[in-house]
C-alpha cells in the first residue's frame, strides 16, 4: 500500500513538474507578436544635470534635444523611473511631446524632468524606496521653485516609479505639493505587489495611499507581453482612467513591462491628451484632465482630434432635410452597404424599431465620418428624423482602420427607427446590417464531459447563419484563473470575396476590460480566452466574432492545455516557490524520520514524505483547529483562486516535482563538480593536491573562528554575501566528502571494510547535502539582497533584512564545518523531525507571497539541527 502511494506521488510529481516546464515555455514563447512601433528623435538627446542628492547617488536631469525655444509658458513633467530603470527612458516621451509643440505651433510646451535612481532594484529591496521618495519629493520642491506659483505639474511613474509618486503626493510631509501636483500617469505599476520579499516592501505597500482628491490618476497597464506585471497586479481600481494597452482604442496592440515607455501608439496618444488638458500654460481641473484622458485612452474616434470636438458633436442636435439627403429605408434584416470611392453625397439609411421585438440591430461600420447612428422619434414631410438623438456614446471602436460597432435593441418606446448616416466625404465607406435574436447568436463554451477535459475540440456552430456578420461567445465556464480555451474559426467552402481578412475575434475580460484579438484569414484562425487578473464569478466573459457576411464558417472551441499550465506560471510561480521551501522541510523532516527508525539518513530522493493530498487534509484540520487560522487560511487562498483543493494539491505536486529534480540535480553537480573541480585546481595551481588538502582541512579544524570572520564580513558588506560565502564552503566540504568516498571505494578490494562503514559515510554525505540545501535555500531568498548591494557600489545597505539570517547561519557552521556526521546515540530525533513537519506548514499557512517570512523558518530549522547535535 505504502508502495502504491509512494509510485502514485512520484507519477504525479512528475506530472506536475512537466507541466512547470510547458508553463514557463508557454509564457515566453507563446507571447502576442511586438507591435509596437518604435519613436525616433530629431535631434541626438541632451540630458542636462540640474540637481543631485547630498551623497551624489541620485541626479535630476533636464531633457532636451536642441536649444530649446524661447517659450512663454512651459509646463513641468517629472519621469520617475521603476525597478532598474534608467532616467534615459524619459527620451520616447519628451521627443514625441517637443515634436508635437513644433508641429501644431502650440502656445506652450512641456518640460521633461527625469530622475536618475542608479538603476536601483527598488522592487527586490524595499530599502530602496524611501530613499527615491526623499529625492523625489526634493526633485519637486527644486521644480516647484522653477516655475510660477500657478504652473502645475505632471507625474510621470513607470514600474515601481508609479508607486513612488503615488506615496509622495499623500505624504504628510510633503503637504504644499497637493495644489501644485495635478496628475499622476502610471505605466505598468505594480499596484498589488507581484511577491514580497523584504519587510520594508510590505510596510511600503500597505502604506501605500488610496487617492488624493486633488489630483487625477491614470493608469495603463502592458497587457498579456507584461510577464513581469500581469494585467491583474497592473489594474489600480481607484483611478479616474484605469486601462489596459491592448483595449485602447487606436492602439490595441499590448506591450511588455520595457516597451510601454516607447510604444509609439501609447505615446503619442499619452501625448494629445497632454497637450489637450493645458490651456495656455495651465493644467485644468480633474474633471476635465479625466475626461480627456478617457477619451483619448478609451474612446477616441479616429474623425475627432480631441474629446472637446468629440463632445461637440455627440450633443448638436442634428436634422435631416428631404431634400439635401438621399435616403433608403432598410426592409431586409441583413444589410450591406459599400463603396471603393469617396461619395459626394450624404446617404441616410433608416431602420424601424418594432414594439414587442426580441431581435436586435447590429450595425458595423468602417470608415465613416464622424457621429453615425442616430435614434429618432419621428419623422414628417421635412424631416425625416424628428428630434434626434446621437447614440454615438454606444459605438465600440474596433480594432483595425476605422472600424467600429453597436448593438441596438429594436424593442424601444424611445424612438421609432434609427438612422445610420454616411456623411459626404467619407472615403470607401462600408457599412454591415445583422438584424438577429440574441437566443441564435449566443454560443456559450463549457467542459461537461471527459473529452472536453481531454482538450479535443468540440464544435459549437457547425455552420453559421447565411449572411450573419456576428456572434457572440460566453464562457460561463472561465471563472477559474488558470484556464484558457481556444476558439477555432475556419471558413466554409468558397468566400465571394477576394480578401485575404475575413473577420475578427475579439475577447473581452470582463473584470477588467482588457481585450485580446485577432483576424480571421482564409484559413484556421484561433484566438485564446485566458484572464490576467482574477476572475469574478459574479461577471461573464465574453468573445465577440465579426465576420464576413459573404461568407460561411465553423466554430470550434477546445480547452487549451498549454496555454493553462502557462496560466498556472503566470499567477502561482511564487506560491510555487513558497510550497517547494515547505516540501524540502517536509523531506528533511522524513529524513530525521528515518534515522529515528533505522539510523540511516537516507538521500532526499529516496524518502517517502507526506503526501500531497495528505498535506491538504491536515491543513484543513489545522486550521479548524484555531479559528483565526482558518479564516486567515481561508481569506488568503480565496484571495487567490487557491480555495479549489485539487488545484492547491496539484501546486504541491508540481512543487515536489521541482524538488526531486533539485536535488537529483545538485547531487549530480557534487558528484562531477567536484572531480572536475579538483582536476582544474591541479592544472590551473601550482599548489600539489597534499598542501591544498591539508589547508581546507586546516579550514574545517578551526570552523569554530568561522562565524567571527563572517560575522564581521556580514557588518562590512551585507547578509546574503556571507550566506553565500557559507554556502561555497560547505558545497567545498561536500566536494571533498565525496572525493574521501570514491578513494575508500577504491581501495575495498585489497581492504574489505564492514558495511556499517560504507552506511556512516553515506550518513553523513546525506546529512551534510540536506544541510547545504538549507543554505541554498537562505541563499534563494535573499539573493535579492545580494543583487541591491552589489547595485550599490558594494556599499553597506541602510537596511539589511539578511543580516540576522547570516549571524544564524554563520554562527551554525562552527558545527555543520567541523562534524559531518550525526550522533546515533542522541535523543529526540524524532522531535526534530515533528518540528521540520511543523516548519513545513507554517510556510504553507502563512507565507504563501510574504516569501521574506519564511527566513524565520529556515532560521528556526538550521538551528534546531545544529543545537541538537550539540546538546
Amino acid at each position: 500500500m505504502l508502495l502504491g502511494h509512494r509510485v502514485l506521488d512520484w507519477t504525479l510529481s512528475t506530472a506536475g513538474l512537466l507541466v512547470m516546464f510547458l508553463g514557463v515555455y508557454d509564457v515566453i514563447q507563446n507571447r502576442e507578436e511586438n507591435k509596437c512601433e518604435m519613436t525616433y528623435m530629431y535631434h541626438m538627446p541632451e540630458y542636462e544635470p540640474v540637481l543631485k542628492s547630498i551623497n551624489d547617488k541620485y541626479g535630476l536631469y533636464l531633457y532636451s534635444e536642441y536649444s530649446k525655444r524661447e517659450m512663454d509658458s512651459k509646463v513641468p513633467v517629472l519621469f520617475i523611473p521603476g525597478n532598474a530603470g534608467s532616467y534615459k527612458q524619459v527620451r520616447s516621451l519628451a521627443s514625441v511631446a517637443l515634436r508635437m509643440a513644433i508641429d501644431k505651433k502650440f502656445s506652450f510646451e512641456f518640460d521633461f524632468y527625469s530622475i536618475d535612481f542608479h538603476e536601483e532594484f527598488s522592487a527586490l529591496y524595499g530599502g530602496f524606496l524611501d530613499q527615491q521618495v526623499d529625492f523625489t519629493y526634493e526633485c519637486l520642491d527644486f521644480i516647484t521653485k522653477k516655475y510660477p506659483q500657478n504652473t502645475g505639474i505632471i507625474i510621470i511613474g513607470h514600474s515601481v516609479g508609479g508607486l513612488i509618486g503615488r506615496t509622495v503626493l499623500s505624504h504628510t510631509k510633503y503637504p504644499f505639493l497637493n495644489s501644485r501636483v495635478k496628475l499622476l500617469l502610471t505605466l505598468a505599476t505594480p499596484h498589488t505587489p507581484i511577491f514580497i520579499p523584504d519587510q520594508e516592501l510590505d510596510i511600503f505597500y500597505r502604506r501605500l495611499p488610496y487617492i488624493d482628491p486633488k489630483v487625477s490618476y491614470i493608469n495603463i497597464g502592458g497587457g498579456v507581453r507584461d510577464i513581469q506585471v500581469r494585467s491583474g497586479l497592473a489594474s489600480f481600481e481607484f483611478a479616474d482612467v484605469d486601462v489596459i494597452l491592448s483595449s485602447s482604442p487606436g492602439i490595441w496592440v499590448s506591450a511588455d513591462h520595457r516597451c510601454i515607455v516607447w510604444c509609439k501608439q501609447l505615446i503619442i496618444a499619452i501625448n494629445r491628451a497632454l497637450f489637450e488638458v493645458v490651456h495656455q500654460g495651465i493644467i485644468k481641473d480633474r474633471e476635465s484632465i479625466t475626461s480627456s484622458f478617457k477619451y483619448h485612452l478609451e474612446k477616441r474616434n479616429y474623425f475627432f482630434k480631441s474629446s472637446k470636438l468629440a463632445e461637440e458633436q455627440t450633443t448638436r442636435s442634428l436634422s435631416y432635410h428631404v431634400s439635401s439627403c438621399k435616403t433608403s429605408w432598410i426592409s431586409d434584416e441583413r444589410f450591406h452597404f459599400s463603396t471603393l470611392y469617396k461619395i459626394n453625397q450624404t446617404f441616410i439609411f433608416l431602420m424601424n424599431t418594432v414594439e414587442g421585438s426580441k431581435k436586435t440591430l447590429h450595425v458595423e461600420s468602417s470608415h465613416l465620418r464622424g457621429n453615425w447612428i442616430f435614434g429618432c422619434r419621428g419623422k414628417d414631410n421635412e424631416n425625416i428624423c424628428l428630434a434626434p438623438v446621437n447614440l454615438f456614446e454606444l459605438v465600440n471602436v474596433l480594432p483595425g482602420k476605422r472600424r467600429s460597432a453597436v448593438h441596438l435593441p429594436l424593442n424601444t418606446n424611445q424612438f421609432s427607427h434609427y438612422a445610420i448616416v454616411i456623411k459626404k466625404g467619407s472615403e470607401s465607406p462600408k457599412i454591415n446590417v445583422d438584424v438577429y435574436e440574441s437566443s441564435h447568436r449566443v454560443l456559450s463554451v463549457e467542459s461537461t464531459n471527459i473529452k472536453d477535459y481531454l482538450g479535443l475540440p468540440f464544435i459549437l456552430k457547425a455552420k453559421t447563419d447565411p449572411a450573419a456578420s456576428f456572434y457572440n461567445i460566453t464562457f460561463p465556464d472561465l471563472t477559474s484563473p488558470w484556464k484558457a480555451y481556444e476558439i477555432v474559426v475556419y471558413p466554409q467552402g468558397h468566400c465571394e470575396t477576394n480578401k485575404d481578412i475575413l473577420g475578427s475575434m475579439h475577447f473581452v475580460n470582463s473584470e477588467s476590460k482588457e481585450v485580446t484579438h485577432s483576424q480571421i484569414f482564409n484559413n484556421r484562425s484561433s484566438l485564446y480566452a485566458r484572464l490576467l487578473s482574477m476572475p469574478n464569478t459574479n461577471t461573464l466573459n465574453y468573445m465577440l466574432l465579426s465576420l464576413n457576411k459573404d461568407c460561411s464558417y465553423t466554430i470550434e472551441a477546445r480547452l487549451s492545455w498549454l496555454q493553462s499550465f502557462g496560466q498556472i506560471v503566470r499567477y502561482y510561480t511564487p506560491h510555487i516557490v513558497s510550497l517547494f521551501i515547505s516540501v524540502i522541510l517536509f523531506t528533511m523532516g522524513a529524513q530525521y524520520r528515518d534515522y529515528a527508525e533505522q539510523t540511516c539518513f537516507p538521500s532526499p530522493w529516496s524518502v517517502t514524505i507526506l503526501s500531497p493530498i495528505n498535506i491538504s487534509v491536515y491543513l484543513k484540520i489545522i486550521a479548524s483547529a484555531a479559528p483565526f487560522i482558518l479564516d486567515f487560511y481561508s481569506i488568503s487562498l480565496k484571495s487567490h483562486a487557491l480555495d479549489n483543493s485539487n488545484l492547491y494539491v496539484f501546486l504541491l505536486y508540481i512543487a515536489m516535482g521541482c524538488a526531486l529534480l533539485f536535488s537529483g540535480i545538485a547531487w549530480l553537480l557534487i558528484i562531477v563538480g567536484g572531480n572536475a573541480l579538483s582536476k582544474s585546481l591541479s592544472a590551473w595551481t601550482v599548489i600539489p593536491e597534499f598542501v591544498a588538502d591539508y589547508a581546507l582541512e586546516y579550514v574545517w579544524r578551526l570552523s569554530p573562528l568561522i562565524f567571527p570572520v563572517l560575522g564581521a564580513i556580514a557588518f562590512t558588506t551585507c547578509g546574503s554575501f556571507v550566506i553565500t560565502l557559507g554556502l561555497l564552503l560547505h558545497v567545498l566540504k561536500l566536494f571533498k566528502m565525496y572525493e574521501i568516498y570514491l578513494q575508500d571505494i577504491s581501495k575495498e578490494e585489497n581492504h574489505p571494510r564492514l558495511l556499517s562503514e560504507f552506511t556512516e559515510k553515506t550518513t553523513s554525505m546525506n546529512f551534510k547535502f540536506s544541510v547545504t540545501i538549507l543554505w541554498f535555500l537562505s541563499s534563494l531568498l535573499n539573493f535579492p539582497v545580494l543583487l541591491s548591494w552589489i547595485r550599490n557600489d558594494f556599499h553597506s545597505l541602510s537596511y539589511d533584512p539578511s543580516f540576522y539570517s547570516a549571524l544564524i547561519f554563520s554562527c551554525s557552521s562552527m558545527y555543520s564545518l567541523s562534524n559531518s556526521s550525526l550522533k546515533p546515540t542522541l535523543k529526540y530525533y524524532n522531535f526534530i523531525s515533528y518540528c521540520l513537519n511543523i516548519s513545513g506548514f507554517l510556510s504553507l499557512l502563512f507565507f504563501t507571497l510574504k516569501v521574506y517570512r519564511i527566513n524565520y523558518i529556515l532560521n528556526l530549522a538550521i538551528s534546531l539541527v545544529v543545537l541538537h547535535q550539540l546538546f
